[in-house]
Formats: C-alpha cells, structure tokens, sequence
C-alpha cells in the first residue's frame, strides 16, 4: 500500500475515534483513548478501509463487486449516517478528498451495466436538466483544465 493512502487511512481512523470519544463521553460513559495506530488498523474498520484502498490501488483481485459494495455501504454508514437516519448523508464534497477520491474508484468497480445510465435517462429520474447533469460530471475537469491552461 502506498504510504500517502495509510496515511489518508490512519487519519479517518483517528478522526472517527474522536468522534465516537466525543459521543461516548457526551452520554457519560469512559471513553477509550489507548488505543494504538496499529490497533486502530486491525479493527473492522480499518481492516475495511485497508482492503477498500487495495481494490483502488491495485485492481478487484479476490474481492468481488458485491463484497466491495458492502464494504463500502458499511464505511459510508459509520462515517455519514448519523442516529435516527435510516441512511448515511455523503456531503457533495467529500467526493474531492483523498479518501472519497479512493472509495469513488472501488465505487466505479462496483458497478454493473445495469447500474449505469445515460445523461438523459439521469434527467429524467432525477428531474435536472441535462446541462446541469453534464456540468455535475465534467464540471470540475472543466474548471481544472482551464485553471491549468493559464498556468
């Protein structure tokens, strides 16, 4: 694995520690703060995570579309959906930060034919005009490219 991606791991890991130290402490209970990197790594999370970025970074291998899909269902879970949501709200951006960079790539992997669509066919389920669809996809390599060209 690459180093920038345990990195891009290690830091999710340690953020979603926090998080659950905040909750734990919130409602009165001892929340663990012992807990090391390495063990943070071997935690179904992490051990999540770890595989996740191997479908990303080096291709499927053993793992198969439905059990990527799964990891990445429950990974959405624990780092989006908050109590009382029946499903994890993912913010628009987080699809620009070095892990939802990663996961989006395990995410086109999971996809079969039938879960793809066309731009018009998107319009039409979704009820946005195809401009704006067209924009949604290619609009940040858009604006990256012309930023580029006047560098």
């Amino acid at each position: 694995m690459k180093a920038e991606h345990q990195e891009i791991i290690d830091q999710t890991l340690l953020d979603i520690t926090g998080r659950e130290n905040e909750r734990t402490s919130a409602v009165g209970a001892v929340a663990r703060n012992d807990l090391s990197i390495e063990e943070l790594r071997q935690s179904i999370l992490g051990q999540w995570l770890r595989q996740l970025i191997d479908v990303a970074e080096n291709g499927p291998g053993t793992t198969t579309p439905a059990d990527a899909r799964a990891m990445l269902e429950n990974v959405y879970k624990i780092l989006f959906q908050a109590p009382g949501q029946s499903y994890p709200l993912i913010p628009p951006k987080f699809d620009k930060t070095p892990l939802g960079v990663l996961l989006n790539a395990v995410r086109i992997y999971t996809l079969g034919l039938n879960d793809i669509v066309s731009v018009a066919e998107a319009a039409r389920l979704t009820q946005i005009q195809r401009a704006q669809i067209y924009y949604l996809i290619f609009g940040a390599c858009y604006t990256q490219s012309k930023s580029m060209a006047k560098s």
